[in-house]
């Protein structure tokens, strides 16, 4: 049978319906700057939209996306209107060339409008209710938070202290039209000083309640600062949302929030960066990145920086799961200057990958956690008050903790488990107990000074397959040899680690190291090191966070 050669019309016909259906993937797109016009249709760079409000008034399909022109600026909140499909998201993202597309949680004040209270103190009487909650920035740096304007005290606590901030809004009577804002600007006249005054007013400057697969990329929100209230982003239930690459700046309860979500597919935060924060309000109010009750949530990649609250070194949180959601950070950093905390309670199963640490009191109220190649450096600390969790691969390096040991096992902290990590502290123990800790294990550990304060022997479960750096006169409170005579450490090795370079950070093992090949038990061994390098690397696994012939990632 001769076969049917197609006509061009034929061809052209197939080439259109091969074509429709990814154009219905695509979507529309729609654009949104600050030189636009919400009488246009949106559908081009000629047609954009101009406010938010705009977006948040229309109906989006999946597949749509809302391009907000990079450099602008909105001092309004974007809502989420629309839920997309898997595969197909609705997405709010940057368009053009310059910085991401900023949206404000503040309004700026009128500097003409301030009046001398007394000595270094300004007031201004704004045009709209500001609540007292409220935080002021000059020039985008925070005030200190000093309070509610409800008593004479707080007012001469203002008074004294430069660069602090009092709001008052009529409480308990609260004035819905008109708010009295106090700051003590140590000697500058707001009036003819050029510098910006804001007052933070928005909350969830980015939201997204209960819809499904909604991407936000490459936006920034900035001065969310109210006590409690004060979200950047904010993403209450759905499932198959995510946050890439996005920022926050001066927030008062999170920069980032999952709050409730779907167990079937977790919401993901990829890249992200939090900084700053209402300054003098309680740590408890803060987190950096943050999820509550049934939130499943993935944190990759995120850094966090600059998470200082109060003159006395209290530091805001980096990382918070509360609930009973499912919480996986994978290589979270948080360094510079205060550092931060990471806050885990009720039942949040979370597992805590890879990642950078500096100065956090990790307080574990929720049991079954899991760090695994995670460093931790300055005056960081493990504060676990639960049970049955598993720490792996971690580097504990040069610590100095506030308290007596790198981790500190309260009262029934019970069936915890440390191996395979490099702890180094330069003052206090390894590990410290604060009471009863059955169940508890550590092996596979380099363990550099004293390796224990307080604590019961018959507490164990397995202690063995160790390198203590230095000879221990006793553990637990009992001596050496009996110790040992019990069974435990039977297997573990007295002497000199040979890290490569720990003056420079390299804590990897030299070839000659005791430590190598030195893991010959039957216990647990982790595929990876703190590199993610496989274990083992030679004969047997090599004791500490680091297998030897690799480099430190």
């Amino acid at each position: 049978m001769r076969s049917r050669l197609w006509t061009g019309t034929e061809w052209i016909l197939i080439a259109i319906c091969a074509v429709i259906p990814a154009l219905s993937v695509l979507g529309s797109d729609y654009f949104v700057s600050p030189r636009g016009d919400d009488r246009g249709d949106g559908l081009s760079e000629l047609t954009a939209w101009k406010t938010v409000a705009r977006v948040n008034a229309a109906a989006f399909q999946p597949g749509d996306r809302i391009l907000f022109e990079r450099g602008g600026e909105w001092r309004e909140s974007l809502q989420a209107s629309s839920s997309g499909e898997a595969g197909k998201p609705v997405v709010y993202r940057a368009y053009g060339k310059g910085a991401k597309p900023k949206f404000w949680g503040s309004v700026v004040l009128d500097n003409s409008a301030f009046t001398l209270d007394q000595g270094t103190t300004y007031k201004i009487t704004t045009t709209f209710g500001v609540d007292r909650h409220c935080g002021i920035a000059v020039d985008h740096v925070l005030m200190k938070w000093i309070g509610f304007a409800d008593n004479a005290g707080r007012m001469a606590a203002m008074r004294s202290k430069p660069g602090s901030a009092i709001v008052d809004d009529g409480y308990p009577s609260v004035h819905p039209d008109h708010s009295v804002i106090y700051i003590n600007t140590g000697g500058s006249d707001p009036r003819t000083d050029g510098k910006i005054y804001t007052a933070c007013v928005r909350d969830n400057v980015i939201h997204s309640s209960y819809k499904n697969y909604v991407t936000f990329q490459d936006l920034v929100v900035d001065e969310t600062a109210i006590l409690e209230m004060g979200f950047g982003v904010r993403i209450d239930g759905g499932k198959g949302v995510r946050l890439e690459r996005c920022e926050a700046y001066r927030v008062g309860a999170a920069h980032f929030a999952f709050v409730d979500g779907d167990a079937s597919e977790p919401n993901v935060g990829d890249q992200l960066y939090a900084a700053y924060a209402m300054r003098n309000q309680p740590s408890i109010q803060c987190s950096a990145f943050f999820s509550r009750l049934s939130a499943n949530v993935e944190w990759i990649d995120c850094v966090a920086k600059h998470l200082e609250l109060n003159d006395d070194g209290a530091t805001y949180r980096v990382l918070t799961a509360l609930g009973t959601g499912k919480v996986l950070a994978k290589n979270m950093t948080c360094t510079g200057h205060g550092g931060g905390a990471m806050y885990f309670a009720d039942s949040a199963k979370v597992t805590v990958k890879g990642g950078v640490f500096e100065n956090c009191n990790v307080e574990q109220w929720s049991g079954g956690l899991v760090f695994d190649g995670v460093t931790f450096t300055g005056s960081s600390w493990m504060n676990v008050w639960s049970k049955d969790n598993t720490y792996e691969n971690c580097l504990f390096a040069d610590i100095a903790p506030p308290e007596g040991g790198v981790f500190f096992f309260r009262d029934k902290a019970s069936g915890n488990t440390v191996r395979f990590c490099t702890i180094i502290p330069v003052r206090g123990a390894c590990l410290q107990f604060g009471g009863s800790a059955p169940g508890t294990s550590w092996y596979g550990n380099v363990m550099l000074g004293t390796v224990s304060y307080g604590g019961n022997p018959n507490d164990i479960a397995t202690a063995d397959h160790n390198l203590y750096a230095v000879a221990q006169e006793s553990i637990m409170g009992q001596p050496w040899s009996e110790w040992r005579a019990a069974g435990r450490d039977t297997q573990s090795i007295i002497g000199d680690p040979r890290f490569a370079d720990p003056v420079g950070g390299n804590y990897k093992l030299e070839p000659t190291s005791p430590a190598v090949d030195a893991e010959t038990g039957t216990q647990f061994t982790p595929k990876s090191d703190l590199a993610l390098n496989a274990r083992p690397n030679g004969k047997a696994a090599d004791i500490g966070a680091l297998e030897s012939g690799t480099l430190a990632k």
